[in-house]
C-alpha cells in the first residue's frame, strides 16, 4: 500500500459538460440521510481495492467515516450525491482547505453502479463546481493500487505533497 496526495490544478484542466446517465441524477449532499451515505460508503469499499479499509475493523470502519467531514461538506456546492429514482447510488464530500483549494475527502461509487462513467461525472462535476466557486486547485489523497488513482491522473491530478510507503 502506498498512499499519496494528489493535486489537480484548475486551470490545466478543460472541463466541459459531462452527459448525465440515463435514470440519474445529480443532488445536494444535504438530501442524503448519514446512514444511506454510510451504507454506499461501506458496499463501495467493501467491493474495492482500497487496503487500508480492510485493515479496519467494523469500529474503526464507522470511526474513519465520522471523520469525513459530512458537517463541513453539506455546506460545499461541490459536495453531491447521484442518485438513481431514491437510490444513492455515488457520493462525493468536499471540503474547504486552504485559499482557493478545496479537498476531496471521500468519493465513491455504489459497486452495483461502477463502471458506467459514474466515477467521471462526480470528478468533472466537482471540477467544474471548483472552479466557479474561484478554487484554483483541488487536493485529495489516494492509494496507489487503487483503481481510482488512474482515474484521477486522467482528469488532471498529480502526484504532490506527502508520499507515504
Amino acid at each position: 500500500m502506498h498512499y499519496v496526495e494528489m493535486v489537480c490544478d484548475l486551470s490545466k484542466v478543460a472541463v466541459g459538460e459531462t452527459a448525465v446517465p440515463p435514470g440519474i441524477a445529480i443532488r445536494p449532499l444535504s438530501e442524503a440521510r448519514v446512514e444511506e451515505i454510510y451504507h454506499c460508503y461501506v458496499a463501495a469499499f467493501c467491493h474495492g481495492d482500497a487496503q487500508y479499509f480492510f485493515c479496519q475493523n467494523e469500529t474503526e470502519k464507522r470511526e474513519f467515516f465520522d471523520k469525513l467531514g459530512l458537517e463541513k461538506a453539506i455546506h460545499e456546492d461541490a459536495s453531491l450525491i447521484l442518485v438513481q429514482g431514491t437510490r444513492l447510488v455515488g457520493l462525493a464530500y468536499v471540503l474547504p482547505h486552504g485559499e482557493k483549494n478545496c479537498h476531496i475527502s471521500c468519493m465513491c461509487v455504489h459497486p452495483e453502479f461502477q463502471g458506467r462513467g459514474l466515477g467521471k461525472l462526480i470528478l468533472q462535476t466537482i471540477q467544474k463546481r471548483a472552479t466557479a466557486q474561484g478554487n484554483e486547485t483541488i487536493t485529495l489523497g489516494t492509494e496507489t493500487g487503487m483503481r481510482a488513482f488512474q482515474l484521477y491522473r486522467k482528469y488532471g491530478f498529480e502526484i504532490g505533497g506527502k508520499s507515504i510507503p
